[in-house]
C-alpha cells in the first residue's frame, strides 16, 4: 500500500516500515486461534538436549462432546437466525487432532556456522488452555477444573511460553525467512516460571554453571538475542530503551532482525533469554513474526 494510505506507515518507531508492505508470517500462543497445533510457537520452538519442549499443565474437567446449552438456542417459537444467514447448512465439523507429536514437523537442525553454541534451555514452562482451542463452533476447549462455567466454551486466552532468568535460552527455528525481518512480542510483567521453581543456577546447573543475581532488574541485568549464533547483548538502559510497547501497555516488542539486503530465503535460527535477574523477573513469549 501506498504510505499515504492507512497508518502503519506512521509506526515505523514500532516496527519496520517495510513490515507495511511485507507478507508476514507469525506463531502464535493466543488462543482461538486456527490450526491451533500448526500455528503455535511449540511448533518452531526447538526442544532441549534431552528432548524437552514445554506442555499444556492444565487437565480439563471432561472430555467428549458438550451437552445442549439452552442458552445458545432462541426460545421457542422465535426466529431462529444461524440457519437463516446460513442457508440452513450445517456448521462443518471440526476433528480435532488430539496427537501433538505433529507439531514437531517442523523441527531441524538449522544451525549453521555458529559464533557460540546455543543450547535450548529447560525453565520454560507453557500457559494455555487445554483442548483444540481454534474458535469453532465444536470446537473442545479450556474446560479447566474449577472453572464456575463449564458451558460457556471460552476461548479467549493470552498464552505464551513463560521463563525467567534462570531459564536459558529460549530457541525458535523459523522456515523460510525471505526479507530479513524478525520480530518478537512478548510480556516483561510476568512472575517467574513455575519450571524453575527451587533453582538457584541456570538450567538447575545442569549445562550451564554461572550463578546469578536474584535483586528485580539490577543494574546487571542483560538481554540477549541471538541470531544463528550471534549474540546481540542489551544491557538494563539499553533494554528499556529498545524494547517498544505498542497501542497499549501489555504489546511489547523488540526487532529482533531487520536486513534489507537478505537475497535468499533461509533458515534462521532465533534464541532469546534473560540474565542476572534470578527468578525475580519473568517473560513470557507469546509471538514470533517473520518474512
Amino acid at each position: 500500500m501506498d504510505p499515504s494510505i492507512g497508518e502503519c506507515s506512521k509506526n515505523s518507531v514500532f516496527f519496520p516500515e517495510r513490515v507495511c508492505n511485507l507478507p508476514m508470517r507469525a506463531r502464535s500462543e493466543f488462543t482461538p486461534r486456527a490450526n491451533p497445533n500448526e500455528t503455535s510457537l511449540r511448533s518452531i520452538m526447538k526442544p532441549t538436549p534431552d528432548g524437552y519442549i514445554p506442555q499444556v499443565g492444565l487437565e480439563m474437567e471432561y472430555e467428549g462432546p458438550e451437552v445442549p446449552n439452552p442458552a445458545l438456542f432462541p426460545p421457542e417459537g422465535e426466529i431462529d437466525v444461524p440457519p437463516i444467514i446460513s442457508n440452513r447448512r450445517k456448521l462443518v465439523e471440526v476433528e480435532p487432532n488430539s496427537a501433538f507429536d505433529t507439531v514437531l514437523k517442523n523441527e531441524h537442525n538449522l544451525r549453521g556456522r555458529q559464533l557460540e553454541e546455543i543450547i535450548p534451555g529447560k525453565g520454560w514452562e507453557l500457559d494455555a488452555l487445554p483442548g483444540y482451542c481454534d474458535g469453532s463452533a465444536n470446537a473442545i476447549c479450556g474446560r479447566v477444573k474449577g472453572s464456575n462455567c463449564l458451558l460457556s466454551g471460552h476461548m479467549d486466552h493470552r498464552g505464551g511460553i513463560t521463563g525467567d532468568c534462570l531459564s536459558g535460552w529460549i530457541v525458535f527455528n523459523l522456515p523460510q525467512v525471505t526479507n530479513g525481518i524478525i520480530i518478537i512480542k512478548f510480556e516483561d510483567w510476568v512472575g517467574a516460571s513455575g519450571a524453575t521453581a527451587d533453582w538457584t543456577r541456570v538450567n538447575n546447573g545442569e549445562y550451564d554453571r554461572r550463578s546469578l543475581g536474584v535483586a528485580p532488574f539490577p543494574d546487571d541485568f542483560l538481554f540477549e538475542w541471538a541470531i544463528d549464533g550471534k549474540i546481540t547483548t542489551l544491557n538494563k538502559t539499553e533494554y528499556e530503551e529498545t524494547f517498544r510497547k505498542i497501542s497499549q501497555r501489555t504489546m511489547e516488542i523488540i526487532t529482533l532482525l531487520d536486513d534489507p539486503d537478505m537475497k535468499e530465503p533461509k533458515d534462521i535460527e532465533v534464541a532469546v533469554r534473560m540474565r542476572n535477574c534470578g527468578r525475580s523477573k519473568g517473560l513470557k513469549v507469546t509471538h514470533m513474526y517473520w518474512s
